[in-house]
């Protein structure tokens, strides 16, 4: 058992080795460093959350004008739209997803060979019992 073990821990090794490779791993890493110096995202990033955080404890308080609240959603929309516009973000997020994508693609195939399942169903919600089946 020891023995088919040691396989896949190394054959999960080569893979790992595979994907630090990869132009879309490599791609992703080069984003992320972009992403992470450059201060004005990070700012607009931090101002974003912080105002979210505002916003959404003057949703809870429940006595906030809805002038207030209109102005607050705008504001946030607004930066939500700079920082999703900015190229730096842009290129990250889009790399990001290319490599999700292989991710998800890898965690499919380790799936079905370990448990049989296809991994191809999106609506699958784990729970057997209720499954109208894929497809």
């Amino acid at each position: 058992m020891a023995e088919r073990d040691d396989k896949i821990i190394q054959a999960a090794m080569l893979l790992g080795e595979a994907i630090e490779g990869d132009e879309r791993r490599e791609r992703y890493v080069s984003a992320l460093q972009k992403y992470e110096s450059d201060e004005k995202l990070c700012r607009m990033i931090s101002e974003y959350n912080r105002m979210r955080s505002v916003l959404n404890g003057l949703y809870s308080d429940g006595g906030a004008e809805s002038e207030t609240l209109e102005a607050a959603e705008a504001n946030l929309n607004t930066l939500y739209v700079e920082i999703t516009e900015n190229e730096t973000y842009r290129e990250f997020s889009d790399a990001k997803d290319v490599l999700d994508a292989v991710i998800s693609q890898i965690n499919a195939i380790v799936r079905k060979a370990a448990t049989g399942e296809d991994g191809s169903c999106s609506s699958c919600g784990g729970n057997c019992s209720s499954c109208g089946g894929c497809g």
